[in-house]
């Protein structure tokens, strides 16, 4: 699949809980496989993760590939928003 297409799509944990939508990929240029992806987090996922939202800005995320349980018209994760909290890294937008 193009990294490309992935962009826009909403992202969802194993709870079914809406945490944004991908807003780029990770992609590894001597294998050519996508090992992370940046999610910009809704305001509710922003204050659950227990970040600051921002007045005019966006938060976003980087996580690892490796919890992504499916990809179709949304993204589903093998965890849930809970886990997720040790899991993700904060990336300046």
């Amino acid at each position: 699949m193009n990294p490309t297409k992935l962009n826009g799509k909403k992202v969802v944990d194993a709870e079914g809980y809406i945490l944004g939508e991908v807003d780029g990929v990770d992609v590894d240029l001597v294998t050519w496989q996508a090992t992370g992806l940046y999610v910009s987090l809704s305001d509710d996922a922003i204050v659950e993760l227990g970040f600051k939202k921002p007045f005019l800005s966006k938060i976003v995320i980087s996580m690892p590939t490796k919890i992504v349980k499916a990809i179709g018209e949304v993204i589903t994760l093998s965890e849930s928003l809970k886990s997720l909290k040790d899991m993700v890294e904060k990336v300046e937008a």
